[in-house]
Protein backbone atom coordinates (compact mmCIF):
# COMPACT_ATOMS: atom_id res chain seq x y z
CA UNK A 1 0.00 0.00 0.00
CA UNK A 2 1.28 3.54 -0.73
CA UNK A 3 0.94 5.93 1.80
CA UNK A 4 -0.59 9.38 0.99
CA UNK A 5 0.83 12.55 2.46
CA UNK A 6 -1.57 14.17 4.57
CA UNK A 7 -2.91 17.59 4.33
CA UNK A 8 -0.94 20.36 5.90
CA UNK A 9 -3.73 21.37 8.75
CA UNK A 10 -0.94 22.18 11.31
CA UNK A 11 0.56 25.46 9.73
CA UNK A 12 -0.24 29.10 10.49
CA UNK A 13 0.84 31.62 7.72
CA UNK A 14 1.83 34.82 9.29
CA UNK A 15 2.26 38.05 7.51
CA UNK A 16 5.22 40.61 8.51
CA UNK A 17 2.63 42.34 11.10
CA UNK A 18 2.20 39.45 13.13
CA UNK A 19 6.01 37.87 12.88
CA UNK A 20 7.03 41.53 14.56
CA UNK A 21 4.89 40.62 17.25
CA UNK A 22 5.71 37.41 18.39
CA UNK A 23 9.40 38.32 17.63
CA UNK A 24 8.79 41.35 20.18
CA UNK A 25 7.22 38.36 22.65
CA UNK A 26 10.15 36.10 22.41
CA UNK A 27 12.89 38.38 22.75
CA UNK A 28 11.00 38.63 26.56
CA UNK A 29 11.73 34.64 27.18
CA UNK A 30 14.84 33.09 27.89
CA UNK A 31 15.65 30.16 25.62
CA UNK A 32 15.60 26.71 27.75
CA UNK A 33 13.73 28.64 30.70
CA UNK A 34 9.84 27.23 31.07
CA UNK A 35 6.98 29.92 30.46
CA UNK A 36 4.61 30.33 32.69
CA UNK A 37 2.88 33.67 32.57
CA UNK A 38 2.87 34.79 28.71
CA UNK A 39 0.45 37.81 26.73
CA UNK A 40 -0.51 35.33 23.72
CA UNK A 41 -1.41 37.76 20.74
CA UNK A 42 -5.67 36.81 19.85
CA UNK A 43 -4.24 35.27 16.69
CA UNK A 44 -2.36 32.55 18.36
CA UNK A 45 -5.41 31.57 20.72
CA UNK A 46 -8.85 29.18 20.27
CA UNK A 47 -11.62 31.18 21.71
CA UNK A 48 -12.83 28.27 23.75
CA UNK A 49 -11.29 26.98 27.22
CA UNK A 50 -9.04 23.52 27.46
CA UNK A 51 -12.01 22.38 29.07
CA UNK A 52 -14.20 22.42 25.43
CA UNK A 53 -11.48 21.27 23.67
CA UNK A 54 -10.82 17.91 25.31
CA UNK A 55 -14.17 17.27 23.72
CA UNK A 56 -12.23 16.61 20.47
CA UNK A 57 -11.09 13.50 21.92
CA UNK A 58 -14.65 11.80 21.54
CA UNK A 59 -14.88 13.27 17.57
CA UNK A 60 -15.16 9.88 16.75
CA UNK A 61 -16.41 7.98 19.78
CA UNK A 62 -18.32 5.62 17.72
CA UNK A 63 -15.14 3.61 17.07
CA UNK A 64 -15.35 2.22 20.90
CA UNK A 65 -18.85 2.03 21.21
CA UNK A 66 -19.15 -0.77 19.92
CA UNK A 67 -16.90 -2.76 21.32
CA UNK A 68 -18.66 -5.20 23.15
CA UNK A 69 -19.87 -6.64 19.33
CA UNK A 70 -16.31 -7.26 18.53
CA UNK A 71 -15.27 -10.77 18.66
CA UNK A 72 -11.62 -10.94 19.66
CA UNK A 73 -9.69 -8.76 21.84
CA UNK A 74 -7.05 -8.19 18.93
CA UNK A 75 -9.63 -6.34 17.17
CA UNK A 76 -11.27 -4.20 20.13
CA UNK A 77 -7.37 -3.07 20.68
CA UNK A 78 -7.30 -1.94 17.20
CA UNK A 79 -10.23 -0.16 17.49
CA UNK A 80 -9.35 1.48 20.47
CA UNK A 81 -6.11 2.63 18.62
CA UNK A 82 -7.83 3.99 15.84
CA UNK A 83 -9.67 6.18 18.82
CA UNK A 84 -7.02 7.55 20.36
CA UNK A 85 -5.28 8.76 16.91
CA UNK A 86 -8.50 10.00 15.43
CA UNK A 87 -8.77 12.24 18.50
CA UNK A 88 -5.91 14.07 17.56
CA UNK A 89 -7.18 14.89 14.27
CA UNK A 90 -9.92 16.34 15.48
CA UNK A 91 -8.18 19.51 16.71
CA UNK A 92 -8.79 23.28 14.96
CA UNK A 93 -6.33 23.80 12.15
CA UNK A 94 -3.32 25.95 12.21
CA UNK A 95 -1.06 26.71 15.39
CA UNK A 96 -3.92 27.82 17.53
CA UNK A 97 -3.75 27.55 21.91
CA UNK A 98 -6.83 27.26 24.06
CA UNK A 99 -7.51 29.27 27.38
CA UNK A 100 -5.85 27.80 30.42
CA UNK A 101 -8.84 27.06 32.71
CA UNK A 102 -9.59 28.25 36.13
CA UNK A 103 -9.84 26.74 38.72
CA UNK A 104 -13.26 25.16 39.53
CA UNK A 105 -14.20 25.34 35.81
CA UNK A 106 -16.97 23.33 34.47
CA UNK A 107 -17.40 22.41 31.12
CA UNK A 108 -20.63 19.62 29.89
CA UNK A 109 -22.00 18.74 26.41
CA UNK A 110 -23.78 15.46 24.90
CA UNK A 111 -24.02 13.63 22.31
CA UNK A 112 -27.46 12.33 20.83
CA UNK A 113 -26.33 9.47 18.94
CA UNK A 114 -28.08 7.93 15.59
CA UNK A 115 -28.43 4.89 17.46
CA UNK A 116 -30.78 6.59 20.12
CA UNK A 117 -28.19 6.39 22.88
CA UNK A 118 -26.62 9.58 24.87
CA UNK A 119 -23.08 10.02 25.62
CA UNK A 120 -21.94 12.48 28.38
CA UNK A 121 -19.48 14.39 28.64
CA UNK A 122 -18.76 16.23 31.86
CA UNK A 123 -15.17 18.56 32.48
CA UNK A 124 -13.71 20.02 35.85
CA UNK A 125 -10.42 22.22 36.09
CA UNK A 126 -9.10 20.88 39.50
CA UNK A 127 -6.52 23.00 39.89
CA UNK A 128 -4.77 25.82 38.33
CA UNK A 129 -0.86 26.02 39.40
CA UNK A 130 0.36 23.47 37.73
CA UNK A 131 -2.75 23.08 35.98
CA UNK A 132 -4.83 20.10 36.37
CA UNK A 133 -8.08 19.13 34.15
CA UNK A 134 -10.13 16.54 34.87
CA UNK A 135 -12.50 15.19 32.19
CA UNK A 136 -14.88 12.18 31.24
CA UNK A 137 -17.18 10.72 28.74
CA UNK A 138 -19.49 7.80 29.33
CA UNK A 139 -22.31 5.74 27.37
CA UNK A 140 -24.26 3.66 29.49
CA UNK A 141 -26.15 2.32 26.72
CA UNK A 142 -23.03 0.78 25.22
CA UNK A 143 -21.65 -0.05 28.24
CA UNK A 144 -18.27 2.40 27.90
CA UNK A 145 -16.84 5.54 29.98
CA UNK A 146 -13.99 7.19 29.69
CA UNK A 147 -11.78 8.97 32.44
CA UNK A 148 -9.55 10.94 31.88
CA UNK A 149 -6.37 13.40 33.86
CA UNK A 150 -4.23 15.94 32.10
CA UNK A 151 -1.13 17.85 33.39
CA UNK A 152 0.70 19.99 30.82
CA UNK A 153 4.01 20.81 31.49
CA UNK A 154 5.04 24.64 31.62
CA UNK A 155 5.97 25.35 27.96
CA UNK A 156 9.85 25.07 27.64
CA UNK A 157 10.86 27.92 25.03
CA UNK A 158 14.12 26.18 22.68
CA UNK A 159 14.31 29.29 20.43
CA UNK A 160 13.20 28.24 16.92
CA UNK A 161 10.44 25.73 19.00
CA UNK A 162 8.06 25.10 22.27
CA UNK A 163 7.58 22.55 24.02
CA UNK A 164 5.22 21.00 26.58
CA UNK A 165 4.48 17.30 27.18
CA UNK A 166 1.02 16.07 28.46
CA UNK A 167 1.43 14.49 31.54
CA UNK A 168 -1.33 12.40 32.74
CA UNK A 169 -3.46 9.39 31.01
CA UNK A 170 -7.14 8.25 29.54
CA UNK A 171 -8.39 5.16 30.80
CA UNK A 172 -11.22 3.94 29.04
CA UNK A 173 -13.50 0.86 30.05
CA UNK A 174 -15.63 -1.24 27.90
CA UNK A 175 -18.09 -3.73 29.71
CA UNK A 176 -17.88 -7.14 28.32
CA UNK A 177 -19.49 -10.47 28.95
CA UNK A 178 -16.43 -11.62 30.33
CA UNK A 179 -16.11 -8.72 32.58
CA UNK A 180 -14.69 -4.93 31.99
CA UNK A 181 -11.39 -4.15 29.33
CA UNK A 182 -9.76 -1.56 30.88
CA UNK A 183 -7.27 0.34 28.31
CA UNK A 184 -4.72 2.66 29.93
CA UNK A 185 -3.12 5.42 27.54
CA UNK A 186 -1.11 7.82 28.05
CA UNK A 187 -0.37 11.17 26.16
CA UNK A 188 2.62 12.52 23.71
CA UNK A 189 3.96 15.73 23.39
CA UNK A 190 2.80 18.86 21.41
CA UNK A 191 5.63 21.08 19.77
CA UNK A 192 5.72 24.53 18.17
CA UNK A 193 8.46 25.19 15.55
CA UNK A 194 8.97 27.53 13.17
CA UNK A 195 8.93 30.71 15.91
CA UNK A 196 12.28 32.48 14.21
CA UNK A 197 12.65 30.48 11.32
CA UNK A 198 10.52 28.75 8.99
CA UNK A 199 7.11 28.42 9.02
CA UNK A 200 4.70 28.52 12.32
CA UNK A 201 3.55 25.03 12.74
CA UNK A 202 2.34 22.55 15.32
CA UNK A 203 3.92 18.91 15.52
CA UNK A 204 2.33 16.11 17.76
CA UNK A 205 5.97 14.42 19.00
CA UNK A 206 7.18 11.49 21.63
CA UNK A 207 6.22 8.01 22.51
CA UNK A 208 2.60 7.05 23.91
CA UNK A 209 1.72 3.80 25.06
CA UNK A 210 -1.99 2.07 25.08
CA UNK A 211 -2.34 -1.10 27.34
CA UNK A 212 -5.03 -3.44 28.38
CA UNK A 213 -4.26 -5.99 30.76
CA UNK A 214 -6.93 -8.11 31.22
CA UNK A 215 -6.12 -9.05 27.21
CA UNK A 216 -2.82 -8.54 27.14
CA UNK A 217 -2.34 -6.48 24.28
CA UNK A 218 -0.42 -3.23 24.02
CA UNK A 219 0.61 -0.95 21.24
CA UNK A 220 3.86 1.56 21.76
CA UNK A 221 2.94 4.33 19.32
CA UNK A 222 5.59 7.26 18.61
CA UNK A 223 5.07 10.29 16.92
CA UNK A 224 7.22 11.54 14.42
CA UNK A 225 8.53 14.86 14.02
CA UNK A 226 9.30 16.31 10.92
CA UNK A 227 12.70 17.52 11.58
CA UNK A 228 14.50 20.77 11.30
CA UNK A 229 12.50 23.76 11.04
CA UNK A 230 9.44 21.86 9.70
CA UNK A 231 11.68 20.40 6.54
CA UNK A 232 12.22 16.91 5.24
CA UNK A 233 9.90 13.92 6.64
CA UNK A 234 6.32 13.50 6.45
CA UNK A 235 4.09 16.01 8.94
CA UNK A 236 2.50 14.07 11.35
CA UNK A 237 4.17 10.66 11.25
CA UNK A 238 3.58 7.67 13.57
CA UNK A 239 4.98 4.07 13.89
CA UNK A 240 2.81 1.66 16.48
CA UNK A 241 4.06 -1.60 17.62
CA UNK A 242 1.06 -3.74 18.97
CA UNK A 243 2.42 -6.41 21.01
CA UNK A 244 0.46 -9.14 22.34
CA UNK A 245 1.75 -10.09 25.97
CA UNK A 246 5.54 -9.56 24.99
CA UNK A 247 5.66 -10.52 21.68
CA UNK A 248 5.70 -7.83 19.00
CA UNK A 249 2.04 -8.80 16.39
CA UNK A 250 1.70 -6.19 14.28
CA UNK A 251 3.70 -2.78 12.65
CA UNK A 252 1.59 0.75 12.14
CA UNK A 253 3.18 3.08 10.20
CA UNK A 254 2.04 6.17 8.13
CA UNK A 255 0.34 9.68 8.95
CA UNK A 256 -1.77 9.74 11.74
CA UNK A 257 -4.20 12.62 9.71
CA UNK A 258 -3.97 10.69 6.57
CA UNK A 259 -3.51 6.80 5.58
CA UNK A 260 -1.86 4.19 8.01
CA UNK A 261 -1.02 0.74 6.63
CA UNK A 262 -0.58 -2.17 8.95
CA UNK A 263 1.41 -5.14 8.47
CA UNK A 264 2.79 -8.11 10.48
CA UNK A 265 5.99 -8.17 12.72
CA UNK A 266 6.92 -11.25 10.37
CA UNK A 267 6.42 -10.02 7.44
CA UNK A 268 9.44 -9.90 4.57
CA UNK A 269 7.59 -7.42 2.57
CA UNK A 270 9.03 -4.63 1.76
CA UNK A 271 5.91 -2.87 1.54
CA UNK A 272 3.75 -0.54 3.68
CA UNK A 273 1.23 -2.90 4.29
CA UNK A 274 -2.49 -3.27 4.45
CA UNK A 275 -4.38 -0.25 5.13
CA UNK A 276 -5.31 0.19 8.47
CA UNK A 277 -7.00 3.87 9.14
CA UNK A 278 -7.73 7.36 7.70
CA UNK A 279 -8.54 9.56 10.40
CA UNK A 280 -9.48 12.50 7.94
CA UNK A 281 -11.94 10.23 6.66
CA UNK A 282 -13.23 8.38 9.37
CA UNK A 283 -17.05 9.48 10.04
CA UNK A 284 -17.13 12.21 12.44
CA UNK A 285 -19.46 12.37 15.68
CA UNK A 286 -19.66 15.88 16.42
CA UNK A 287 -22.32 17.01 14.36
CA UNK A 288 -24.32 14.95 17.21
CA UNK A 289 -22.95 17.09 20.44
CA UNK A 290 -25.45 19.12 21.62
CA UNK A 291 -24.48 21.88 24.31
CA UNK A 292 -26.65 23.44 27.42
CA UNK A 293 -28.49 26.59 26.22
CA UNK A 294 -26.60 29.38 27.19
CA UNK A 295 -29.47 30.95 29.76
CA UNK A 296 -28.67 27.65 31.45
CA UNK A 297 -25.19 27.23 32.07
CA UNK A 298 -23.86 27.51 35.47
CA UNK A 299 -21.41 30.74 36.16
CA UNK A 300 -18.45 28.79 36.03
CA UNK A 301 -19.06 26.92 32.62
CA UNK A 302 -16.49 27.60 30.54
CA UNK A 303 -18.28 28.83 27.56
CA UNK A 304 -19.65 31.83 30.50
CA UNK A 305 -16.25 32.24 32.06
CA UNK A 306 -14.22 33.19 28.22
CA UNK A 307 -17.47 34.49 26.95
CA UNK A 308 -16.15 38.19 26.74
CA UNK A 309 -12.04 36.74 25.96
CA UNK A 310 -14.09 34.81 22.87
CA UNK A 311 -15.66 37.78 21.61
CA UNK A 312 -12.26 39.79 21.45
CA UNK A 313 -10.76 36.85 19.46
CA UNK A 314 -13.61 36.50 17.01
CA UNK A 315 -13.22 41.06 16.59
CA UNK A 316 -9.16 39.92 16.14
CA UNK A 317 -8.48 42.78 19.07
CA UNK A 318 -5.48 41.86 21.38
CA UNK A 319 -6.71 44.59 23.23
CA UNK A 320 -10.25 43.62 23.67
CA UNK A 321 -8.45 40.23 24.38
CA UNK A 322 -6.13 41.01 26.90
CA UNK A 323 -8.67 42.75 28.74
CA UNK A 324 -10.98 40.64 29.36
CA UNK A 325 -8.75 37.98 29.93
CA UNK A 326 -6.62 40.04 32.37
CA UNK A 327 -10.29 40.75 34.20
CA UNK A 328 -10.82 36.80 34.51
CA UNK A 329 -7.86 35.99 35.78
CA UNK A 330 -7.12 38.80 38.16
CA UNK A 331 -10.57 37.21 39.88
CA UNK A 332 -9.37 34.00 40.25
CA UNK A 333 -6.32 35.58 42.08
CA UNK A 334 -8.53 37.32 44.28
CA UNK A 335 -10.48 33.70 45.28
CA UNK A 336 -7.48 32.03 45.59
CA UNK A 337 -6.10 34.67 48.11
CA UNK A 338 -9.56 34.47 50.02
CA UNK A 339 -9.57 31.14 50.25
CA UNK A 340 -5.51 31.09 51.43
CA UNK A 341 -6.73 33.13 53.78
CA UNK A 342 -9.63 31.14 55.14
CA UNK A 343 -7.47 28.07 54.87
CA UNK A 344 -10.41 26.06 53.34
CA UNK A 345 -9.19 24.38 49.79
CA UNK A 346 -11.08 24.41 46.80
CA UNK A 347 -13.32 21.03 46.29
CA UNK A 348 -13.97 19.44 42.97
CA UNK A 349 -18.14 19.66 42.75
CA UNK A 350 -17.77 16.63 39.71
CA UNK A 351 -14.93 14.92 40.72
CA UNK A 352 -13.29 13.09 43.18
CA UNK A 353 -9.39 11.59 43.71
CA UNK A 354 -8.83 7.93 43.19
CA UNK A 355 -5.67 5.77 43.88
CA UNK A 356 -5.94 4.50 40.77
CA UNK A 357 -3.12 5.56 39.96
CA UNK A 358 0.16 5.21 42.45
CA UNK A 359 1.85 7.91 43.93
CA UNK A 360 -0.58 10.72 42.39
CA UNK A 361 -4.29 11.16 42.10
CA UNK A 362 -6.29 10.27 39.92
CA UNK A 363 -9.74 12.33 39.50
CA UNK A 364 -12.38 10.20 38.42
CA UNK A 365 -16.31 11.60 37.84
CA UNK A 366 -18.21 10.80 41.24
CA UNK A 367 -20.89 9.06 39.76
CA UNK A 368 -17.87 6.64 37.78
CA UNK A 369 -15.83 6.19 40.97
CA UNK A 370 -17.82 2.89 42.33
CA UNK A 371 -17.29 1.66 38.61
CA UNK A 372 -14.59 -1.12 38.10
CA UNK A 373 -11.44 0.16 37.99
CA UNK A 374 -11.31 2.54 40.40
Amino acid sequence: MEVAAPVDRDTTQLDESKKAILMGIIKQIKTGSEVKHIRLPSFVLQPRSMLESMTDYFAHQHLILDLASKASPEERMMSVIKFYIAGFQARPTGVKKPFNPIIGEQNYCEWHLPDGSTSFYQAEQITHHPPHTAFAMYNDAHGVYVNANITPSYVKFLGNSAETHLQGRMVLVANMPSGPEVYDMTFPSLVVKGILIGKLHMETVGKATLHCPQTGYSCKIEFKSKGLFGVGGKANGLEGKIYKNDTHVHTIKGCWDADLAISSASSKSKSDGAPFFNAAQSPSDVQYKVETPYDKLPELDSRKVWEAVARGIHNRSDAETYAAKSAVEDAQRAEEAARAMTGKPWVPQYFVPTGYVKDSSFFVLNTLASRPPF
